[in-house]
């Protein structure tokens, strides 16, 4: 089901890499889910200016369950910027925290 959901849907490993790349981001990214699957997805498709707050606020959604929303520009594969709503929260096992799983919303086709 997340691999066909409307909104963008990214899963990421506690490192902060690409483990899952739903349709919807590979369609609004233009990169395909092998393209970045075990790449850093702030480093690949946060503008540099936005990737301290995109951390402190993966970090947050680490050690909170969900930690709120934030909004900042998605850079594509062709370098344009879309801005995104995004939302998050730890998937967890018996273990802690395993990663995180990003939905994201483009506020431009709202």
């Amino acid at each position: 089901m997340l691999k066909i959901h409307p909104s963008i849907v990214i899963g990421t490993d506690q490192a902060g890499q690409i483990r899952f790349f739903n349709e919807t981001a590979q369609k609004i990214t233009g990169y395909t889910a092998e393209e970045v699957r075990g790449i850093d997805a702030i480093a690949l498709l946060a503008p540099p200016d936005y990737q301290a707050a995109a951390r402190a606020f993966m970090q947050a959604c680490q050690r909170s369950n969900p930690a709120g929303m934030i909004k900042y520009p998605l850079v594509t594969k062709s370098g344009a910027r879309r801005l995104v709503s995004w939302q998050c929260c730890a998937m967890d096992s018996e273990t802690g925290c395993t990663g995180v799983l990003w939905l994201g919303v483009s506020v431009e086709e709202q």
